[in-house]
């Protein structure tokens, strides 16, 4: 079950699922909605559907997007 078809079961918005996995704001209502759509399905959410943290990825790959910030992170070639 993909998270489209499991909001649409628990009568939520995906927003909403995120939100309730991401220990994001939800009214308690639907809260307990999804918690009881969770119960009733045992869904959980893909984690091949996250993109990594930059702690997951490892100092080598932070730096590199530091590198990559067009302000404030590393050298620029040619600027000197």
């Amino acid at each position: 079950m993909n998270i489209t078809a499991f909001a649409q079961y628990a009568g939520v918005s995906k927003a909403a699922v995120s939100r309730y996995f991401n220990g994001g704001y939800l009214s308690a209502e639907k809260r307990a909605q999804i918690a009881a759509a969770v119960e009733a399905t045992g869904y959980r959410p893909s984690m091949q559907a996250h993109p990594p943290h930059a702690a997951d990825r490892g100092d080598h790959a932070a730096a590199e997007q530091r590198k990559l910030r067009p302000h404030g992170g590393g050298h620029q070639p040619g600027t000197g």
